[in-house]
């Protein structure tokens, strides 16, 4: 299975090697003999750490509320100072995280790229053009992540929180091509006129969902059914890694 999943991710080009022999050779540690149940450890975590478990949404609320108005062409009719905000978020979120413990992303979506999926997806899609990726190298810093945006001083419109769906709502809220292996939460804020989404993510589980969003969720590249169930499996190794060393 490892030389399959390597083999998948050199195809795709988006993770690398030693991420992937790391992933595996923390679940032979974890599970030494394949008998940890994802679920088990999911609801032992949500217990003994709570604030993964309140004060998030378990809905989309009515997107429209939040458009005051403005249709999808005033989305990119924006000012250097609207700009300026931005950008200062932005600096103040990688003085928060820093590099050597945290893996930061950013990126803004090109107009063409928006209005594509604004008609594949509606009004949804105007929620993410600017979208951050935040991931503690270590899973144990997840929770003080949680935390800080959790008090963060801003225009706090929703979040979702992966960690609390079931099946049904995976489908419904994230996509049909989605897996119950893909938790992550995700906030999404206002600043200056523009909705950000701020992704956090566990280390494992970010790693996979590159692979998974890749040959899965939006395809790359084609792959066989045997290796499809395996990009499967692996999901449940990176959520038994990471949810374990959250419980140590």
């Amino acid at each position: 299975m490892r030389e399959i999943i390597l083999n998948i991710s050199q195809r795709i080009g988006s993770v690398d090697s030693e991420s992937v022999n790391d992933i595996f050779d923390r679940y032979k540690i974890f599970d030494e003999h394949g008998s940890m149940e994802v679920n088990t450890l999911l609801n032992r975590l949500l217990r003994e750490q709570s604030i993964l478990a309140q004060g998030f949404n378990k809905d989309l609320p009515d997107l429209e509320s939040f458009l005051d108005g403005r249709d999808f062409c005033s989305m990119f009719d924006v000012t250097s100072r609207e700009m300026s905000v931005v950008r200062e978020f932005r600096r103040a979120l990688e003085r928060e995280f820093s590099i050597e413990k945290f893996d930061f992303e950013f990126r803004v979506l090109n107009p063409n790229r928006v209005k594509a999926k604004f008609q594949a997806n509606g009004v949804r899609a105007l929620f993410d053009i600017i979208g951050f990726r935040i991931v503690p190298k270590n899973p144990k810093e997840f929770t003080s992540l949680v935390e800080y945006f959790q008090r963060i001083d801003a225009d706090m419109l929703f979040s979702l929180n992966t960690f609390l769906y079931n099946e049904q709502e995976f489908a419904r809220l994230i996509g049909g091509n989605s897996s119950l292996f893909y938790r992550a939460i995700h906030y999404y804020i206002r600043i200056a006129g523009f909705f950000v989404e701020v992704q956090l993510r566990t280390h494992s589980i970010d790693i996979w969902s590159k692979v998974h969003h890749s040959v899965l969720y939006k395809p790359v590249i084609d792959i066989s059914e045997q290796e499809r169930l395996l990009v499967l499996e692996f999901g449940r190794i990176a959520n038994i890694v990471d949810f374990s060393s959250m419980l140590q």
